[in-house]
């Protein structure tokens, strides 16, 4: 029973994600320091976009962006203020991941607030998938604890 279960989960991974195995990712955007701009790899890059790259890998600037941020250093105001063009290729090619998670975030959490909650089918004005796709820490515990109990009569 496992292993057929393990099988049909192995299957369902390779059809969902057939097309990222045939995605090329230029290797600038997550090595940018160690890329060799005179490698073959730019022969369909865009002359600026080389420009740039190499200038970006003389800048002593970003290098400390990189290694705190890694592949994230492209959505950094600075280094997209200061190379534009590398960094809106850069966004592109890497945007559609989280957005995709994102969404099957949002959709299992419909689906299980509307399982729970049958009867009222009012998620969105409630508030309830809001709090269930928030990455803030609810403190709901300290709110109902500081809330007072109207007294009697």
């Amino acid at each position: 029973m496992i292993p057929t279960h393990l099988q049909a989960l192995a299957d369902d991974f390779t059809n969902k994600f057939t097309d990222l195995k045939s995605m090329t990712f230029p290797t600038w955007i997550s090595q940018p320091f160690l890329f060799d701009v005179y490698s073959e790899d730019t022969l369909t890059m865009d002359t600026a976009l080389i420009e740039e790259l190499l200038e970006l890998q003389n800048d002593d600037s970003v290098q400390p962006v990189h290694k705190v941020h890694g592949q994230f250093m492209w959505t950094n105001y600075a280094v997209c203020a200061k190379y534009s063009n590398l960094a809106t290729v850069a966004q592109k090619t890497l945007l559609p991941f989280p957005t995709t998670y994102l969404v099957e975030c949002a959709f299992s959490a419909v689906t299980e607030i509307l399982s729970k909650k049958r009867g009222n089918l009012q998620i969105t004005l409630r508030g309830d998938l809001r709090a269930k796709l928030t990455s803030l820490q609810l403190q709901i515990a300290s709110l109902v604890s500081r809330h007072q109990a109207q007294g009697a009569h």
